[in-house]
């Protein structure tokens, strides 16, 4: 009956193996969590695990099988009406789709995401340098530009929650000038 541990248990060990970038073995804790959420936790834990899966498949450029994943969590979040959780999805399902250069569906997300993400949130960089890369996509490098600049000025220098927002915003400006 200690499922919640054994969850956190094999979240946290998949969170090792992810950072370690062991992730296959990430995934395999991953999906061990998921089926102990899936059977006998919430509806949050299923989509913290649903979430950190997608992100593996993500990160290994397998953006079809990370949609899946990101959606799953995003209509979870919906279902039970969890606004940060539908912030948090909607961004991450933005940066797949501008991944695979669906920018109008990336836009899309933006604009749903940006409804329950405030600037006193710490997603907010994070939807302002996707919003950065949709315009750069789309050609708008002047704008990109403006709000890669806007982000740089108010997080140089700062300590901020995301900590790869800094390296993200320098990738995105040089993309611009590119």
């Amino acid at each position: 009956n200690y499922y919640l541990q054994v969850f956190e248990i094999k979240n946290n060990i998949a969170i090792i193996y992810f950072n370690l970038s062991d992730y296959g073995e990430a995934l395999n804790y991953y999906l061990d969590a998921y089926s102990v959420a899936l059977k006998h936790l919430d509806a949050n834990k299923e989509m913290i695990v649903l979430n950190n899966i997608a992100v593996i498949y993500s990160v290994e450029n397998n953006f079809e099988k990370g949609r899946e994943f990101y959606l799953k969590a995003y209509d979870l979040a919906k279902k039970v009406n969890d606004k940060a959780k539908i912030g948090l999805y909607a961004i991450n399902l933005a940066k797949v789709a501008n991944s695979l250069k669906e920018v109008n569906t990336a836009n899309n997300y933006l604009t749903e995401a940006s409804q329950y993400v405030d600037k006193g949130n710490p997603l907010f960089y994070q939807l302002e340098a996707t919003r950065a890369e949709n315009l750069l996509l789309r050609g708008d490098f002047e704008n990109a530009k403006k709000i890669i600049f806007s982000i740089y000025s108010k997080t140089k220098g700062k300590l901020i929650k995301n900590k790869e927002i800094n390296s993200t915003v320098l990738s995105l400006l040089a993309r611009v000038y590119a």
